[in-house]
């Protein structure tokens, strides 16, 4: 019955409501509802479980009742005991009743799948099954399709044959079992991964994480105790790792590939029959091909590999069992690389690729196991019947694709055989960087990799044709030698200083020995043998040796950084850790430790590209954008090989000779950009280039920063959705182009709800401002003076001076104030000011705060008081300006950039995209350019709720929701956002107790680089963001010390090599405990959190009915300086003075003065195994100036062990100025 309407939906004409009766084949449905679904084929299979759990006999005699078929009891047994699959496959196509022809031919499950062809009238059909009965090897069984049943109640065709053997795919799912491990599956077979999740690639490969159908998987399949842990996750489904080739890879021909999987197939089934199995070395479970493609499936690493170790982990301190653990883990992996070297008397193999991302972490069930480290990843090795030297002799070369770059020996310099040797290079480069890790954790390992990014441990002329020519890199050998000479926790004698030895003179040595002899001469790179033997004499003698291993893991000393010619050798990073050294100078360690604030969420100090597409097309529609483009129609010109380049296929990476990017750059567009970009990162010394795009940009390592960035216009409709909508030509500085972009990043800001960076209602104006002018009067500009509390909208001016002998000085003094109140001429700025007032007209807004303009400069008392209220200045402005390029006052900053270099692209749909030199660098423009490092700028950035920077590349937008570049790129930072907040530091009230305290000594730690043409400014110049500190902390603060962390903030350091105390004119003298008091960057102790107990032997310098801040010139200041009311006692002995490794002195030599004294501000609550206790201690040393015996100044600070002082001898009060 059926009926029309036409009032249902806006859509619908016509709707039909009707009744069907019940289907009797039941069991079809129930296979239906019983799918898995295959992630990797999409396509739905049934599992070997739902087979059994629905033909049961019961279901089948129901079935068979419904196609009226006779209840046989012989027929209904072969069914359930021998083909439940092709019942399955016959009441699935609707041709259920064929079961009684298979069950006269004997046809079983054994036999599928099956696969036929047909030429003219002939059928061919034939059994693909590995199980064939022994009994039937001429395929009589398979004649039933020809026959049909012997009652012809049955008959087939070539729709139905065509059917069946379409439909079994979902009922013949390949079954994985212990007593094999390498498979060949048809093509049409679907793969049971229940899941699937996200493809990492490789040069020649991608590997994914994926549940597989318990069903499908014998249980024996994986080792119990692999199995135990896999089959935690996602409802008993083993988690695996599927390894699924490339055959698409642009270099490498299809055949040399086949030819490099079945030679890692062989090498993983040599290893699993290794005996007894060895647990650092992967495991396969299966090797199986289907059709063309060979994949492999191991254990998924659920701790990711060794970079992400050292990534997410960050030791850096004292602590015995990260100790341990490194030395077991490189103790194995040498034993495993040794096996691997010498598979048996007559082959060995080399991986070829080892590389931290090789080296697979498998956390165990045990909660305090750090995991068991594994090398995979051996689809670059080589099997060889012959050692190296046999086989030069013989000419048989070794032919292979090149492993990582950066972890690749010199060797590959050398024609011919590479050896095994290969293998010790990288495993000594994997070494260095371990010990790196270990004594300076993460920070001090990411400041060593970018000292040399893109770069391997060694270096060669760019014509070098021999490894003879080659020497290990200059910054890696600075590193170990500034460690051997300066780290004592790598002295000789001690496990990771035998270790560091080990690494520089037998694994990163250059030579190999190629003659065949088995002596293993100092000359020659070590062998594999000797580098397992020497682990195993350090792992036992850092098991009975207790110092031998105690003497590692001391805390970190004070020292200062590597040498500096680290910094002068290689390409500059612009991106990622800055030019710091790993201890010592700037934040160093505070990096390490603001990563972790305990109990807090984690910072990290990487910068990311947001995606921001929707405000780049909506600033595409309100700005001449043409201004922006190339000419429309005009093409790059590019070379046969990238003509032929598909650059958005998924995973991609290109990489050819230096020498063929070279000689097409002249008139290839796309190899000239690669060519010039691998020429401005230093890399034209190495062999050859590879770039990897990953999203929207190229990068030369998958790690680092981008190095070129993709782009194109709105109109755009068939490229990817991640591609960036952009500019490749940066507007003019200043034009209407420029200035409506900022326009709408203003309106962007303004109207966002996500984040408050500007005051609601129009602040409180300054106490004076310059009148810009309005639109009736723009050429008007005068210094105005509000009325008391009077509001309006502002600009704030951050700038640089610059050396008065270039720039001239514009100010407001006494002989001019009231004429500039009356007016002042346009011409009569200087240029940086000019720049100014036109970017202020530009965004409608009618007032410009200029701190020269503004405050009386000659006039002491006005000078002190406006200086107070830099805070509101700047908290209160509608934006900053911030003119980074601007050198000097009569600079500017509207000025030209560099032409950014951009190829012009079409898209096979004929959507145009450009790739463009990567100039997005926040770090580098802004936060490392010279304004940002003058003193005074740091709390001007820190204030402002928005900031505009005016850099030499381009202009940059900073608020609360990250940062907008020129390029229309979006960018993010969580660390750099701590500066950029626009409620600085609101973000802080998000910590607890740590965080916050990693929050003020990253702040002082970064103001202490800061430079001033006048020290004495050191004490004032953060008075505002100081106050900001003390209000959020909710604590009394002064001089950098606050009172809620009084113990803990007392405990800096000098990090460079020497400080000198700071002559503050008088009634403005800074106490000799705080760092202000000095000139010099300072670092902190590094106290771990909650495993100290702070002792009260201070008095607090702070009067409680008082909220103290910076010094502000208040009357009682200037009658006293504050002071400390502290409990010392004396050194035991003149010697116990110079023991004292970890206490650093304020000024070098002060530790020789007399009558020193300490000052214990806290313990350790415990000694932990292998470690002393340690006394966190201020040092000091008497004020003979003040004429007081009680009075005392601050020398020192750092902690000492419990046997080098006397904690019970005699206490005296003294005061601390």
């Amino acid at each position: 019955m059926s009926k029309t309407n036409s009032t249902i939906g806006s859509g619908a004409k016509a709707k039909a409501t009707f009744k069907l009766p019940p289907d009797k084949h039941i069991l079809k449905q129930k296979l239906i509802n019983g799918y898995t679904m295959s992630q990797i084929d999409e396509k739905p299979f049934v599992s070997e479980s739902c087979l059994d759990a629905h033909l049961n006999t019961e279901n089948i005699k129901a079935e068979m009742r419904a196609e009226q078929l006779n209840i046989n009891p012989d027929l209904v047994e072969f069914i359930y005991q021998k083909a439940k699959k092709l019942f399955a496959i016959l009441v699935y196509s609707r041709m259920t009743k064929a079961i009684k022809g298979f069950h006269e031919h004997q046809l079983t499950d054994d036999y599928l799948p099956l696969h036929y062809e047909k030429d003219g009238e002939v059928y061919e059909l034939y059994s693909l099954s590995e199980n064939l009965p022994p009994d039937d090897s001429s395929g009589n069984a398979l004649n039933v399709f020809g026959i049909g049943n012997s009652d012809d109640t049955w008959k087939w065709d070539d729709s139905r044959i065509h059917d069946f053997c379409t439909n079994q795919w979902q009922f013949v799912v390949p079954v994985f079992v212990k007593t094999r491990h390498r498979y060949i599956f048809h093509e049409k077979s679907i793969l049971p991964f229940e899941f699937i999740g996200e493809r990492k690639h490789g040069g020649f490969s991608s590997v994914y994480p994926a549940h597989i159908s318990n069903s499908t998987v014998d249980s024996q399949c994986l080792d119990l105790d692999i199995k135990a842990h896999l089959e935690q996750v996602n409802n008993q489904q083993p988690l695996i790792a599927v390894k699924e080739p490339n055959n698409d890879c642009l270099y490498v021909s299809k055949m040399n590939l086949e030819k490099m999987y079945q030679e890692e197939a062989d090498v993983l089934e040599m290893i699993r029959e290794l005996s007894p199995k060895d647990p650092h070395l992967v495991d396969v479970i299966a090797v199986f091909q289907r059709g063309d493609k060979l994949y492999f499936m191991f254990p998924w690493a659920n701790g990711g590999n060794l970079r992400n170790v050292w990534q997410r982990e960050s030791p850096g301190a004292p602590d015995v069992s990260w100790a341990q653990w490194v030395l077991d883990q490189l103790l194995g992996l040498s034993k495993a690389i040794w096996r691997l070297h010498n598979l048996d008397e007559n082959k060995n193999c080399r991986h070829g690729d080892l590389k931290p991302e090789n080296i697979l972490c498998f956390l165990e069930s045990d909660a305090g196991n750090k995991g068991r480290l594994v090398i995979a990843d051996v689809g670059l090795a080589k099997i060889h019947e012959n050692p190296t030297w046999q086989r030069i002799d013989q000419h048989i070369l070794t032919v292979t694709v090149s492993g990582t770059q950066k972890y690749e020996p010199p060797d590959l310099l050398d024609e011919g055989a590479r050896s095994r040797a290969y293998d010790i290079w990288s495993m000594g480069c994997i070494c260095l960087e371990f010990i790196i890790w270990l004594l300076y954790g993460k920070t001090g390992l990411e400041t060593f990799g970018n000292s040399f990014l893109h770069q391997k441990f060694w270096t060669a002329p760019a014509n070098a044709v021999s490894s003879s020519q080659a020497r290990v890199h200059d910054v890696v050998f600075h590193w170990m030698m500034w460690m051997r000479k300066s780290d004592p926790r790598v002295a000789k004698g001690t496990a990771f200083g035998d270790l560091l030895e080990l690494v520089q003179d037998r694994l990163l040595v250059v030579k190999v020995n190629r003659t065949g002899s088995n002596v293993q001469l100092r000359e020659y790179r070590a062998l594999s043998d000797e580098f397992y033997h020497t682990m195993v004499k350090i792992r036992e003698r850092a098991t009975s040796d207790s110092p031998y291993l105690k003497n590692c893991i001391v805390a970190q000393p004070h020292l200062s950084g590597p040498p500096s010619t680290m910094q002068e050798k290689g390409p500059s990073p612009r991106f990622g850790t800055q030019h710091l050294p790993v201890l010592g100078k700037e934040q160093a360690q505070l990096v390490a430790n603001l990563d972790r604030p305990p109990g807090g969420q984690v910072l990290t100090d990487t910068w990311e590209t947001v995606a921001s597409n929707d405000f780049a097309v909506n600033v595409f529609r309100r700005i001449n954008w043409q201004e922006t483009l190339p000419p429309q129609g005009e093409l790059s010109k590019l070379c046969n090989v990238c003509e032929e380049l598909n650059i958005w296929r998924e995973g991609i990476s290109i990489e050819d000779l230096v020498t063929n990017f070279e000689q097409r750059a002249s008139f290839c567009g796309l190899c000239g950009i690669f060519y010039r970009c691998a020429e401005k990162w230093g890399m034209l010394g190495q062999r050859t280039i590879q770039f990897h795009r990953l999203g929207s940009a190229f990068h030369l390592d998958r790690h680092g920063p981008p190095v070129l960035t993709i782009c194109t216009n709105p109109t755009s409709r068939n490229l990817p959705r991640y591609v960036q909508v952009g500019f490749p030509k940066l507007p003019s500085p200043g034009g209407s182009t420029q200035i409506e972009l900022i326009r709408e990043w203003l309106r962007l800001c303004d109207e966002a709800k996500q984040h408050d960076c500007h005051p609601t209602l129009n602040g409180p104006l300054p106490t004076r401002v310059l009148d810009v002018g309005s639109g009736d009067n723009p050429g008007m500009l005068r210094l105005y003076c509000p009325a008391f509390r009077e509001t309006g909208r502002y600009l704030a001016l951050s700038h640089r001076w610059g050396d008065p002998a270039e720039h001239r000085r514009f100010c407001t003094i006494r002989a001019n104030h009231h004429d500039f109140e009356r007016s002042i001429g346009f011409d009569q700025l200087p240029k940086t000011f000019q720049d100014a007032v036109i970017v202020t007209r530009g965004l409608g807004v009618r007032f410009l705060w200029i701190d020269s303009l503004c405050i009386v400069q000659d006039d002491p008392e006005d000078w002190e008081s406006q200086s107070k209220l830099m805070e509101d200045v700047f908290s209160f402005a509608y934006c900053t300006i911030a003119a980074g390029c601007a050198r000097g006052t009569t600079d500017g900053f509207l000025k030209p950039r560099p032409q950014r270099e951009f190829v012009t692209l079409k898209h096979n749909s004929g959507d145009v995209y450009y790739v463009c030199k990567a100039i997005d660098n926040f770090r580098a423009d802004v936060e490392e350019g010279e304004l940002n490092q003058r003193g005074w700028v740091l709390q001007e950035r820190a204030l402002s709720h928005r900031t505009i920077h005016f850099t030499e590349s381009q202009v940059y937008w900073e608020c609360g929701g990250g940062v907008h570049c020129e390029t229309l790129t979006k960018m993010r930072n969580p660390k750099s956002a701590f500066l950029g907040d626009s409620e600085f530091p609101k973000s802080a009230e998000r910590f607890v107790k740590g965080g916050r305290i990693r929050l003020y000594e990253f702040v002082y730690q970064r103001y202490s680089t800061l430079a001033f043409t006048n020290m004495t400014d050191r004490s004032i110049a953060l008075s505002g963001l100081e106050k900001r500190l003390v209000r959020t902390f909710n604590t009394n603060g002064v001089y950098g010390i606050f009172e809620a962390y009084l113990n803990r903030s007392l405990l800096w350091q000098r990090a460079g090599d020497e400080m000198r105390r700071i002559s503050y004119p008088k009634g403005r003298k800074v106490p000799s405990w705080s760092w202000m008091a000095y000139d010099g960057c300072i670092s902190y102790v590094d106290v771990p959190f909650g495993k100290v107990d702070w002792l009260r032997s201070l008095q607090s310098p702070f009067r409680q009915d008082e909220r103290s801040s910076t010094d502000n010139g208040d009357d009682n200041k200037k009658a006293s300086p504050f002071e400390l009311t502290a409990f010392s006692r004396d050194f035991s002995a003149p010697s116990t003075r110079h023991g004292m490794h970890f206490v650093v002195f304020d000024q070098p030599g002060t530790e020789q003065l007399p009558g020193l004294k300490y000052v214990v501000l806290g313990k350790d609550k415990s000694s932990s195994l292998g470690t002393a206790q340690k006394s966190y201690i201020l040092v000091v040393a008497p004020a003979l100036s003040y004429g007081d015996p009680s009075a005392y100044e601050r020398v020192g600070a750092g902690f000492v062990e419990k046997h080098q002082i006397d904690l019970d001898g005699a206490v005296s009060q003294i005061r601390i100025w």
